[in-house]
């Protein structure tokens, strides 16, 4: 890390600082539940509370790694896919709350198996459909103005264009010669 940067530095506390945070919300075990549906289904939503906040961790972790490292494509990339998951986490939230007033209890389940157990790549032959995630983007846009275009910035470093190529690796272009070089 430079250590001449204190903006960087207090930043990087700060992040680091969050992720601790984050991580005494943490369990270990969650106790068994009776085969009741609804118990079920609670039992269902903490798992998958506590899986998203993990993988939150590791993500952010991971991108603040790499980020000190001066590795900046893989720090994007890592801290994309954490807009996602809170992405994806927020319209859970706001659709539970939906399902709740109305006491819509297979809206609830079908919610729950849908980002617990879903996925794209099987087409037809798994039932269970994830949530998309462009989607959850547009609901957090709604929120949070702004949000849809640091998501946009941040994808451009997944693909192998000027962000996520040229831009990345490239520090001088010299009358013909290239610097390549590591950030």
């Amino acid at each position: 890390m430079d250590s001449a940067d204190p903006t960087r530095q207090t930043t990087s506390d700060q992040v680091k600082q969050l992720i601790g945070q984050l991580s005494n919300y943490f369990i270990d075990v969650l106790e068994e539940v009776d085969s009741d549906t609804g118990a079920r289904s609670l039992h269902l939503f903490d798992v998958w509370q506590q899986v998203s906040l993990r993988r939150i961790v590791d993500l952010a972790d991971g991108a603040e790694t790499f980020y000190q490292e001066r590795r900046l494509l893989p720090a994007c990339i890592l801290t994309r896919s954490v807009m996602e998951t809170v992405a994806i986490q927020y319209v859970v939230w706001k659709k539970l709350s939906a399902f709740t007033d109305t006491s819509d209890f297979q809206g609830i389940h079908k919610l729950l198996m849908s980002v617990v157990f879903g996925r794209r790549d099987k087409g037809d032959d798994w039932a269970n459909k994830s949530m998309n995630v462009l989607t959850a983007i547009d609901h957090l846009e709604k929120r949070f103005s702004g949000f849809q275009s640091e998501y946009d910035r941040l994808s451009e470093y997944v693909h192998p264009g000027l962000a996520g190529g040229y831009g990345m690796y490239v520090r001088e272009h010299l009358w013909g010669q290239v610097l390549l070089c590591c950030i």
